[in-house]
């Protein structure tokens, strides 16, 4: 569902269905004012859980829907739960969760691309206290990039990097607002 927002605090719905059965959507909005919202689809086609971005060139009103399209994950499962940022030179970073299959679980990889639907692998982004890592949101605060990572009841997996690359796990953090864990 759309909503609208001044403060990013308080938001207006707008009664408007953006996908149907989307999960972990992530927003962001390039320099020419291009909207790209990025979620994992639960069924796209006749396939699952598939991470999917919808883009609107018109602050909204339309969109066009792509799948989105990963390089360097052959052996691996393609990542789900995506978090976008787009840095200063226009590159798309796109972390998401992936497992290898080794036995350690799933983790947080990071991508790159330029036009916002194609992504290369790069690397291995955190891997937490070597638990599961899920639904990774990252936030640059000053020069220090920060990442939130679930798969911990009731905690979020906390990392820090000077890049943005790679995290260093910093420990388990608890959001709570009102009595309820976030």
């Amino acid at each position: 569902m759309l909503a609208t927002s001044t403060d990013g605090l308080t938001f207006t719905r707008l009664n408007e269905i953006l996908t149907d059965q989307g999960d972990v959507p992530d927003v962001v909005q390039d320099s020419s004012g291009r909207i790209y919202v990025y979620y994992t689809g639960w069924t796209v086609g006749n396939e699952l859980n598939k991470t999917c971005v919808a883009i609107s060139d018109d602050n909204g009103e339309t969109w066009i829907y792509k799948k989105v399209v990963f390089n360097g994950f052959d052996q691996i499962t393609l990542p789900v739960d995506p978090d976008i940022q787009i840095l200063s030179n226009g590159t798309f970073r796109l972390y998401g969760t992936s497992d290898p299959g080794d036995g350690d679980g799933p983790r947080t990889y990071y991508m790159e691309g330029t036009d916002g639907i194609t992504f290369t692998k790069k690397g291995v982004s955190f891997t937490g206290n070597n638990t599961e890592v899920l639904d990774p949101s990252t936030v640059l605060i000053g020069d220090t990039w920060h990442i939130y990572s679930g798969g911990v009841p009731q905690n979020n997996q906390h990392g820090v990097s000077s890049d943005g690359k790679t995290f260093t796990y910093e420990g388990l953090v608890q959001l709570v607002n009102e009595g309820k864990y976030y």
